[in-house]
């Protein structure tokens, strides 16, 4: 059985990530998946110039942590955000502004939750919103 290949995709976030991160603004995402839209690696860009980079080597730090479970509930549309192979890439590779790059969450230091974190879980995506909102300004 001949496996998928990735697939790539970029969402904008448009919500703070926290009250302690107000100053980096919103982010957007970039996801490399498998076949099931699982995060394989993560990066995100933020509107003040940070970025976060997550994947199996690296899959949290003290700033957040690479989304688990597919980045698309079964009702969303993924092919509204799919992007090339390539400009990917450009996002994964570029250090500018690379936050605390390989650095881990201290030792006993217990993972948050997304709600707590200030973060968004994948099904916060709203993609119908997202859709109306693009329909109506047509």
């Amino acid at each position: 059985m001949r496996s998928m290949p990735n697939r790539y995709f970029r969402r904008q976030w448009d919500e703070l990530r926290s009250a302690d991160h107000t100053a980096w603004g919103v982010a957007t995402y970039y996801f490399e998946t498998d076949e099931a839209l699982t995060a394989i690696r993560q990066v995100e860009v933020y509107t003040a110039g940070q970025r976060l980079r997550y994947d199996g080597a690296h899959p949290e730090d003290e700033h957040g942590f690479l989304s688990d479970g597919p980045i698309f509930p079964d009702d969303e549309w993924p092919d509204l955000f799919e992007i090339t192979g390539a400009e990917f890439e450009t996002e994964w590779h570029n250090d500018r502004n690379t936050v605390a790059p390989g650095r881990r969450r201290p030792v006993g230091r217990e993972r948050p939750s997304h709600k707590a974190s200030g973060r968004a879980t994948t099904s916060d995506f709203d993609v119908v919103a997202h859709t109306a909102r693009l329909r109506d300004a047509t």
